[in-house]
């Protein structure tokens, strides 16, 4: 049985011309994405919208697109369907494992266990892990040998150095940082002992100086204290020495008096000045 084709009749394809009134609205856009992409196109391609159908519409448009995907760094996001029924706090297991592996993420997520899925440059690697095979006041220069000897310390097995880059695994990663944070764990806690043992000895300065100084103030005021106990011991005891003066003056003239008359002019004389 033989099959013949008429082509006579057929119309041309994708030979859809656009109207007047919309073809006014789009030459300017078409215009301008035909001038970005004007380096890409096939040098028979033309820019008029007389001769442009829809699919070349299209494809101009797809290539600007892409040229602009080009440019940037797009990140692909996949969603993933937790039910089919649109319920929110419902997860069907066997509806995400499908699609997971009907969208390849399982592929590649052994595909990138198998290989190494961290690529990090030597500068990066060394000033991120040189706390584990140098002291922390070192600065170790950004070289091959120095992050061959992080790898070492830190006993990495399946590793590859590279000429810029260090290929590590994603358990490598898990355990460099599980291995730092050991270190700064240790670290934080010897300067806890250092900021402690300085605060105490700081406090211990600070008490002894108020001691010394209280000390000074003790002493100035019980100096100003026994200065002045002194001073009213000394007058009392020049008061008493005065009574007591004055009462051996009064008997030496009782005793005149009764020797002699002449001593009653000096009794009298005492009497008044007492």
């Amino acid at each position: 049985m033989n099959v013949c084709w008429l082509t006579a009749t057929l119309i041309t394809r994708n030979a859809l011309q656009f109207s007047h009134a919309p073809q006014q609205g789009l030459t300017v856009n078409v215009c301008v994405q035909v001038d970005t992409m004007e380096m890409m196109r096939h040098p028979e391609e033309t820019t008029s919208m007389r001769r442009q159908t829809v699919a070349s519409y299209f494809r101009y448009s797809l290539m600007d697109l892409l040229s602009k995907m080009v440019v940037g760094q797009p990140h692909f996001v996949r969603c993933i369907r937790p039910n089919d029924d649109r319920q929110a706090l419902l997860f069907c297991k066997e509806r995400v494992m499908v699609q997971l592996r009907y969208t390849g993420i399982l592929e590649t997520v052994n595909i990138r266990r198998q290989g190494y899925s961290h690529r990090i440059q030597f500068e990066e690697f060394v000033n991120r892990y040189y706390y584990l095979a140098f002291r922390a006041h070192q600065i170790p220069e950004t070289s091959k040998e120095n992050a061959a000897a992080i790898l070492e310390r830190a006993k990495l097995q399946g590793t590859v150095l590279g000429k810029t880059k260090v290929f590590l695994k994603y358990y490598h990663v898990e355990q460099l940082n599980l291995l730092l944070r050991e270190v700064i764990a240790r670290v934080v806690v010897m300067q806890a002992y250092v900021k402690g043992w300085l605060g105490a000895r700081r406090y211990q300065k600070v008490k002894d100086k108020r001691n010394r100084g209280a000390i000074i103030i003790q002493s100035a005021w019980r100096g100003y204290v026994a200065r002045q106990n002194l001073k009213q011991i000394k007058k009392e005891r020049e008061e008493a020495a005065i009574r007591i003066q004055s009462v051996e003056d009064k008997r030496g003239c009782q005793k005149g008096l009764e020797r002699g008359g002449q001593g009653e002019e000096i009794w009298h004389f005492f009497l008044w000045l007492s």
